[in-house]
């Protein structure tokens, strides 16, 4: 009996220790599977705020052409303007300087 008596107890204290190991490693894998999820939404996070500056970069890109563009545009407006200026002020010249031959012609 007291044999008997020692094996139980001996068999309940090895129970016992098993129950402590097996909860311990469940806790762990608890806490390890908490980690990855942390890091993996730390890693999205990582990856949304790379996406929201690319795009913010691109908006910033593309409004940049369009700032380019319009001042090119502004600048080939002026360009017309000028060589339309230029071409009527040839014009007006061009008309005085036949007149005044003309003039001169009927004088002599």
């Amino acid at each position: 009996e007291k044999k008997e008596a020692e094996e139980a107890a001996n068999s309940t204290a090895r129970v016992a220790e098993l129950e402590a190991l097996l909860l311990e490693k469940e806790k762990k894998e608890a806490e390890e599977a908490a980690n990855s999820t942390a890091v993996i939404a730390e890693l999205e996070a990582q990856l949304q705020a790379k996406e929201n500056k690319e795009v913010e970069e691109a908006a910033n890109s593309t409004a940049r052409i369009a700032e380019l563009e319009a001042m090119l545009q502004a600048k080939e407006d002026k360009e017309v303007e000028e060589a339309a200026n230029a071409s009527a002020s040839a014009a007006a010249r061009v008309a005085d300087l036949e007149a005044l031959l003309l003039k001169e012609r009927e004088a002599a």
